[in-house]
């Protein structure tokens, strides 16, 4: 009894009332391969066996012999049954053991793991997340993952962001506090300017203000940007040819140009562009609750967000909802923010640009 009260739990004085309550009820009686005899509730299992040895027994069971034959782990015991657990040190409890197994301290053993694996699968997903922003907007800035590790790893970024290390730092940025952003305003990171070799760059004097774009085919093209999927700086982009129109702007992932690669023209973003907003369309999806739309629309305007038109609809009787919206923003990089932003509204699982 002693080496069984000395298992670390979160709540030792639980661990001995279930523990005397299981023995109190017990009602069959079955052995060990050494002849030590187990007191189980009537309806126990190998499982249950397993757990009254030891808590690590029970945690690394993954068979049991009874009687010398390998049976279920849900095979219900009876008196007089001698068991023999095997185990594996690389195996862990099963969160289906729960419909099965009688003990309350198999039941308290194998809530214990699942709710530490929980909160460990979480914990990873939260890094995965914040990682992945914090690369893609360095990625904006031309650089590489690799290299942003490095920056970000220095001991100073950390303490000045509270931190303890890199993946404290994920976690936080997954949470948008900070947001990339402040990252990359902490390492004053600037978006660098890309000059193609022979041709001379476009200042506020040689390009109109009509078009945040500029081609190296000549000043006097018509140049405009497509509404199909709504590029906004910051966006990979090239040029279609549209005749008796000029140059319309894509993105290049639209399939509106995927199969007219003849008539497409090397565009760019005009380094000294004016701060402007630009229409994007996108798409949320979510379940299904009252006041989802108006937790979006505050979220956006909690946040400075302009947002010319919202649109739900119920996707047929899935309990999920489909919410398209058109909100005004300055680049990709905002946009990106903006998303992750309305990721943490409650119910919304995805969002995503739209490409009409």
């Amino acid at each position: 009894f002693v080496s069984m009260s000395s298992e670390e739990t979160d709540d030792a004085k639980e661990y001995v009332d279930n523990l005397t309550k299981d023995i109190f009820e017990a009602n069959i009686y079955v052995f060990t391969p050494k002849g030590k005899v187990i007191e189980l509730p009537a309806g126990s299992t190998p499982v249950d066996f397993a757990y009254r040895i030891h808590t690590k027994v029970g945690d690394t069971t993954v068979g049991a012999l009874v009687n010398g034959v390998m049976v279920p782990l849900n095979t219900i015991l009876n008196s007089g049954d001698m068991v023999e657990i095997k185990t594996n040190k690389n195996s862990h409890p099963s969160e289906g053991w729960l419909n099965f197994v009688q003990t309350s301290t198999a039941k308290t053993s194998i809530r214990k793991y699942i709710s530490k694996k929980n909160a460990d699968l979480e914990r990873d997903e939260k890094i995965a997340k914040g990682r992945q922003s914090l690369s893609d907007a360095f990625e904006a800035r031309g650089i590489e993952e690799e290299e942003m590790m490095k920056m970000i790893s220095d001991r100073k970024l950390l303490d000045y962001f509270e931190c303890k290390d890199t993946d404290d730092l994920f976690i936080k940025l997954c949470g948008r506090k900070p947001a990339p952003s402040a990252i990359l305003d902490y390492l004053n990171i600037k978006k660098p300017v890309i000059i193609n070799p022979g041709v001379k760059f476009k200042t506020k004097n040689g390009v109109s203000n009509e078009s945040p774009v500029y081609t190296t085919g000549g000043d006097n093209i018509a140049i405009s940007l497509a509404s199909c999927c709504t590029p906004i700086p910051g966006d990979d982009i090239v040029g279609f040819i549209t005749r008796g129109k000029g140059i319309t702007v894509h993105r290049k992932n639209c399939p509106n140009i995927i199969n007219s690669q003849e008539r497409l023209v090397d565009v760019y973003w005009r380094d000294d562009i004016e701060q402007a907003s630009y229409p994007v369309d996108i798409l949320i999806e979510a379940s299904d609750r009252q006041k989802l739309l108006l937790d979006i629309m505050a979220t956006l305007a909690n946040h400075k967000v302009n947002c010319t038109s919202i649109h739900a609809k119920l996707i047929g009787n899935s309990g999920r909802v489909s919410v398209n919206a058109t909100i005004l923003v300055s680049d990709a990089l905002r946009l990106e923010d903006i998303i992750n932003i309305l990721r943490n509204i409650n119910g919304v699982y995805d969002i995503r640009r739209v490409i009409h």
